[in-house]
């Protein structure tokens, strides 16, 4: 999540985990989550990372709106970075 600002990122650590922050109501990176999930998260495979964690128990979750859209961008792949558009 190269472009999340140092605000963004300050406003979910002073959050508890799992939270994760959204734009316009769409959901983003990164998602914190607290120690006791590093376990399990480490034990998941393939791309879905802690997607299913999320999906387990709702309640647990907290969104957080930002005010930029930089939660939508991800690095997956080696042409990604290529494509990201600067900060501001």
């Amino acid at each position: 999540m190269p472009n999340a600002g140092a605000s963004s990122l300050r406003g979910l650590v002073r959050l508890a985990a799992p939270c994760l922050p959204t734009w316009r109501g769409r959901r983003g990176n990164p998602v914190l989550f607290a120690r006791r999930f590093f376990a399990e998260i480490r034990a998941t495979s393939g791309d879905v990372g802690a997607r299913g964690r999320i999906g387990d128990e709702p309640d647990l979750v907290c969104e957080v709106p930002m005010p930029e859209d930089a939660a939508l961008s991800d690095v997956d792949i080696p042409e990604a970075p290529a494509a990201l558009k600067p900060p501001g």
